[in-house]
């Protein structure tokens, strides 16, 4: 099972803090807006102070999870317990960038990527840009998160 995202919000739904596991999947989410990254009104006003609010069923940033929200002073933490991936329509990864998508989870560069398949650097991150937006994601460990839920890795 997919860790717990965890996202701190003031009362306009503004990030100020995301746990490890948020930013991994939604990238630097921090003083953006949580309505940008989820599909659900992160302001809450009518959650009272001290109170819980039972969101409902999510999607952050491709994975589907249960929502909840609660009060802490004048900001809201909001829960996502993921549950699995939502389905997309995304073209698939070919041989190479999925092997290549593979030494990158494994914390390899571009550079040693590339050494070690006898490729050019920008050939390995032109292949990495594919993988990104075929993926949907703005960075390389969204990409490897978006794999790894997805069942590509």
């Amino acid at each position: 099972m997919l860790p717990a995202l965890v996202l701190l919000t003031d009362v306009d739904g503004r990030v100020l803090h995301a746990n490890p596991p948020a930013r991994a999947l939604l990238g630097s989410c921090v003083d953006q807006q949580c309505c940008a990254l989820l599909d659900v009104d992160c302001t809450a006003p009518e959650v009272a102070a001290g109170g819980y609010q039972d969101v409902g069923r999510v999607t952050a940033n491709g994975v589907v999870g249960q929502a909840a929200r609660s009060t802490m002073g004048a900001q809201f933490v909001i829960v996502i317990q993921p549950q699995g991936v939502a389905a997309r329509d995304t073209e698939p990864l070919t041989p190479r960038e999925r092997e290549i998508l593979q030494l990158v989870a494994r914390g390899l560069t571009d550079v040693t990527v590339a050494a070690r398949l006898g490729l050019q650097h920008t050939t390995v991150r032109s292949h990495m840009e594919n993988v990104r937006r075929k993926l949907g994601v703005r960075s390389r460990s969204q990409a490897v998160a978006r794999a790894v839920t997805g069942g590509m890795l």
